[in-house]
C-alpha cells in the first residue's frame, strides 16, 4: 500500500515486524494542529481508506498521538521543547472504523488531560502525528 493523502495530512507505511503480521502507519500532518477535534475531522478519511485496503482481514489496532509541549521554566522563564506520546487503550478489533477512531483519540484526549490536570509547565504546542499501530489476526 502506497501513501494516503488528503488537504490536510497524509498517512503512510512506517514499519513492520514479525514477518508483517504487526504494521506501524503514520500520520502526519502539513500544517500543525493542536486540537484533537480537527485532527479527527483531518483524519478519519486517511483510517477508513486504511481499513478498507484491508478489508478482508480481522484486524486488532491502537492508536499512539505523539505530542509536542513547549516547557516554561518557572525559575529563568526559558521555554524548550519537549515531545511525549500518548497512547489510546490497549489492541482491540476494529469492527466499525469510525467508532473505534473516535474511541481512541478520545482516550488519547483523557490522557493528556490527566498528564496536564496538575497545573503543568507545559503548553500544547501540536499534535505531530499518530501512529496506527495494526495487528492481524489469524
Amino acid at each position: 500500500m502506497g501513501m494516503i493523502s488528503n488537504d490536510c495530512a497524509y498517512l503512510d507505511f512506517y514499519k513492520q515486524s514479525l514477518k508483517g503480521r504487526v504494521q506501524d502507519y503514520v500520520i502526519s500532518f502539513y500544517d500543525n494542529p493542536n486540537d484533537f477535534d480537527t485532527v479527527l475531522m483531518r483524519t478519519y478519511t486517511l483510517f477508513q481508506r486504511l481499513m478498507e485496503t484491508f478489508s478482508s482481514k480481522r484486524i486488532s489496532a491502537r492508536l499512539v498521538a505523539k505530542v509536542n509541549f513547549e516547557h516554561i521554566n518557572n525559575i529563568s522563564g526559558n521555554t524548550e521543547e519537549r515531545s511525549y506520546h500518548f497512547p489510546s487503550y490497549s489492541n482491540e478489533d476494529v469492527i466499525k472504523p469510525y467508532d473505534f477512531f473516535v474511541r481512541h483519540l478520545q482516550k488519547i484526549v483523557s490522557r493528556l488531560d490527566t498528564f496536564n490536570s496538575s497545573g503543568s509547565n507545559l503548553l500544547l504546542k501540536n499534535i505531530e502525528h499518530i501512529h496506527i499501530h495494526l495487528t492481524f489476526c489469524l
